[in-house]
Order: structure tokens, then sequence, then C-alpha cells
């Protein structure tokens, strides 16, 4: 019998808990974000900006990272990434205000 090599799977681990962590952060703060922008005196359009950004970003940035991951390699690009991440989440953990709250409908 052939004893299969677990280098594949050694080496996809790191992608999934990275994914992993990435979802679990996001679904934690998506259900509250409504919530948490009005009452920081978002209008409702600011609210539904919020709520697309990530979608909108994931659209343009996964075949940038993708192809950049082809010509770096996958880990740096995984670093990079995880630390936007970090800022991303560190910054909406000590928001003091919602400086576009004066776009309106």
């Amino acid at each position: 019998m052939k004893q299969r090599s677990r280098h594949g799977m050694d080496a996809l681990l790191p992608v999934f808990v990275i994914v992993l962590v990435d979802l679990l952060g996001l679904t934690i703060i998506v259900p509250l974000l409504p919530m948490y922008a009005a009452s920081f005196g978002a209008s409702p359009f600011v609210i539904g900006m919020l709520g697309a950004t990530y979608p909108i970003m994931q659209v343009i940035g996964a075949p940038l990272l993708g192809r950049l991951s082809d010509r770096v390699g996958r880990k740096p690009v995984l670093m990079a990434s995880q630390f936007g991440t970090l800022i991303g989440f560190v910054s909406w953990a000590w928001p003091t205000a919602c400086h576009c709250s004066s776009w309106h409908e």
C-alpha cells in the first residue's frame, strides 16, 4: 500500500487557520455593525457602504493578491495580508467617531 504524504496537508494548514481567523473576526462584527455604526451617527447609506466594503475589497483584492503570491510566494503575501487584517481589527476596536457620518442618503 502507498503511504500518503502529509506534506501537502501540512503546507495548507496555515492557509486554513488564516481563513478561519479572518472569517471568525468578520462574522463576530457583521451582525453588530449596523447598531455600532448608528451609535456613532452614521446614516443608513454609510451603514450600507460599511457592509458592502468587505465583499467589494474581496472582489478587487483576491485576484491581485493571487497574482502577487504567484510572483513572490505565498508566505510573504499571507504575512502582509494578516498584518493588514490585524491593523483593520485594531482600528475597529478603538473608534472615536464615524468620520463619514456627514454623508447623507
